[in-house]
């Protein structure tokens, strides 16, 4: 039976993990073993290695290493990039040489070069720019550490009444139950998020 704690009226308090069955935690858990053998039963919103998923450059690369490790990053031809469907993405920190030469390419043949460079591992659009001059792109690591990911200029645009042709994405709460075999559910409910500019 859960403690007072559980009908706080400022919402559940995780004051005592134990009595919980389902735990949404900002905090790393340390020990997945520990915490599956004391509660079995208990669900929680990570799963190990799961910063491949939700950090903007470990996304990236584990995209180009799944789909694309037999051919070559960069198309010499087209300067189009793998996997297809992911924005050209560079970490500032770890790949700053590769992402200079593949942005002086792209000027060379008057290609667009919008960038937008973000955290890696921020969200809410923190800290975020979007430029096409390199030297302004290059001072950006100094405020952290960056990616710096192609813009796309042509996106699928919504019509919105008072605003016209706005940005939107959808926001989506998924559990992961089990990789193998996959179990994932997605919530019924889920958010549209429109630009309202």
């Amino acid at each position: 039976m859960p403690g007072p704690w559980a009908s706080h009226p400022a919402g559940l308090l995780l004051d005592h993990e134990r009595w919980l069955t389902s735990n949404m935690t900002v905090e790393h858990i340390q020990s997945r073993v520990e915490l599956s053998c004391e509660s079995p039963s208990k669900r929680v919103n990570q799963f190990p290695f799961e910063h491949v998923l939700t950090v903007k450059d470990l996304l990236a690369l584990v995209c180009r290493r799944g789909c694309c490790s037999q051919e070559p990053l960069v198309d010499a031809d087209s300067l189009s990039s793998q996997p297809p469907w992911l924005p050209t993405t560079y970490n500032l920190q770890t790949e700053l040489p590769h992402f200079v030469s593949y942005y002086q390419q792209r000027q060379k043949r008057g290609l667009d070069n919008v960038w937008i460079c973000k955290p890696w591992n921020l969200a809410r659009s923190l800290d975020t720019h979007v430029t096409d001059n390199l030297n302004y792109i290059l001072r950006l690591p100094a405020t952290g550490p960056k990616v710096a990911c192609k813009y796309v200029s042509d996106p699928v645009l919504f019509p919105l009444e008072g605003v016209g042709l706005a940005k939107f994405d959808f926001r989506y709460v998924v559990v992961l139950l089990g990789v193998r075999p996959l179990r994932l559910y997605a919530y019924r409910h889920f958010w549209l998020r429109f630009a309202n500019k």
